[in-house]
């Protein structure tokens, strides 16, 4: 957060105002940017196939679904690997495609999709433990 805003001062100059909510915009944008460069230099690395899911997990009914509480919902997320949340964050949640995380990221587009096909896999796997145990 710091190192944001201090690259956000320092770059203040090419801000531009469009209307209201832009500020926050260029600042969350700014923020993301700078979280996603600091990974990139981390060595991004490759996570193998979680074998512990089965691809054939049955599909939790979203009614079901719908009775998970929010907060429980963001802690699956949470829980996710780094490597899959940030995947499964900026395609599900900000809307970015492949083609765009694969390069922020330094990974092929199809290595965005698979890193995603794991979160998705890994959050269906506790969608499911989670309703067996409270239903």
């Amino acid at each position: 957060m710091h190192d944001a805003f201090i690259k956000a001062f320092d770059r203040i100059s090419t801000f531009r105002y469009n209307g209201e909510g832009s500020l926050y915009a260029w600042l969350r944008r700014l923020a993301v940017n700078l979280s996603l460069d600091r990974i990139r230099r981390r060595h991004w690395k490759r996570i193998g196939w979680d074998d512990t899911i089965p691809d054939r997990a049955p599909d939790a009914p979203d009614e079901a679904v719908e009775t998970i509480p929010l907060e429980i919902m963001m802690e699956m997320i949470a829980s996710l690997p780094p490597e899959r949340r940030i995947v499964f964050n900026l395609y599900c949640l900000d809307d970015w495609p492949h083609r765009d995380i694969a390069a922020r990221l330094g990974i092929t587009e199809k290595g965005s999709a698979a890193i995603l096909a794991q979160a998705r896999r890994q959050l269906k796997g506790k969608i499911n433990q989670y309703l067996a145990e409270h239903t």
